[in-house]
């Protein structure tokens, strides 16, 4: 069994963000597009990155569609636990 490392739900929300933005800067896609791609409002996607809402699990799995990414590609926290 691993041991897991507990973080803040407010780092817990940079990270989630920082992951997304991740995509969409990896992949050259504005906040608009990617509000569109995802069926979301840009108001909705610019609360999400700018660290003022974790996605609920609708809003995470229309994004994860959207951007053609898994779950866990939203949520992994691997590399960003010290």
């Amino acid at each position: 069994m691993y041991e897991l490392d507990w973080i803040s739900r407010r780092s817990y929300i940079r990270i989630v963000a920082d992951n997304i933005r991740s995509v969409l800067t990896e992949r050259k896609i504005s906040q608009r597009e990617a509000a569109r791609l995802c069926g979301l409002s840009t108001s909705t996607l610019n609360s999400i990155l700018t660290y003022k809402t974790l996605p609920s699990l609708k809003t995470s799995l229309a994004i994860a569609q959207g951007l053609g990414v898994t779950m866990n590609e939203l949520y992994n926290t691997w590399y960003m636990v010290d």
